[in-house]
């Protein structure tokens, strides 16, 4: 697990915006680029020198699948943000990425500030109105969505994980980062989406009261065989997985 640790107002201000009363900020230093939203917690992290690398463990984690999925890939991105999904993917032409982000002020930060893609297809709409309207079926769905920093309210609503699922492959896999008020809430999500997804795995992380939910309509692997998968020429991402196969918790299958 790859992580950098240092205060969210250190560096160099690039750019300051007030909001519906919250502040978005754009921060710089010698080697990182990272934004704020309405309070202190960093919302994305870019290395400069590499803007491709994944630098934040749950957006790392995020991309777990990635050990058993393998390109062609349909993915849609709910919560585009700094657009680190869509450098990651960026050079790959095997993989199409969506990408849906409410604000208009951050994709323009995306634009201006970490590199978006030219390419990259970016909707600006929110999570659950995509999802209503959409007609098109993922291999893959990263959702990273909050208002500021909590969950959207559509996180807590069956209706959420039905539109997920009819837009999902046989085979497709859903990331989503939660930030769970309390376990009681982290139950009540999980029982929401386990009404549409019989295979459910939760990562934990130390540093982090958030934790990831991967769902999915067929299978998870079992943690051996990720592990060997993470060390073998067939993880390509330049990620360790480590870490997050270890705090991998499996729920019963439907």
């Amino acid at each position: 697990m790859n992580q950098v640790k240092f205060k969210v107002q250190d560096g160099k201000l690039l750019y300051s915006k007030n909001i519906a009363g919250n502040k978005l900020e754009v921060r710089d230093s010698a080697h990182y680029r990272w934004f704020t939203f309405g309070g202190e917690v960093v919302q994305s992290l870019m290395n400069k020198k590499m803007p491709q690398q994944v630098m934040m463990p749950i957006c790392q984690s995020m991309l777990l699948c990635l050990l058993w999925k393998k390109a062609p890939l349909n993915i849609l991105n709910l919560g585009m943000g700094a657009a680190t999904f869509e450098r990651f993917f960026s050079d790959d032409p095997k993989v199409k990425i969506t990408s849906v982000e409410k604000s208009s002020e951050v994709i323009s930060i995306a634009k201006n500030f970490f590199e978006l893609p030219e390419h990259a297809g970016t909707i600006c709409q929110c999570a659950e109105s995509y999802l209503q309207h959409n007609s098109t079926s993922f291999d893959l769905i990263l959702c990273d969505v909050f208002n500021n920093q909590e969950n959207i309210a559509c996180l807590n609503q069956a209706s959420f994980y039905q539109k997920l699922s009819q837009g999902l492959n046989d085979d497709g896999i859903i990331s989503i980062n939660l930030d769970p008020e309390n376990e009681a809430n982290l139950l009540r999500v999980l029982r929401l989406a386990n009404r549409y997804f019989s295979n459910i795995t939760i990562i934990e992380f130390k540093d982090y009261k958030n934790v990831v939910l991967i769902l999915s309509a067929s299978q998870i692997p079992e943690k051996q065989f990720l592990i060997k998968q993470n060390t073998s020429e067939v993880n390509t991402t330049g990620i360790d997985f480590s870490e997050f196969i270890v705090s991998m918790h499996y729920l019963p299958a439907n």
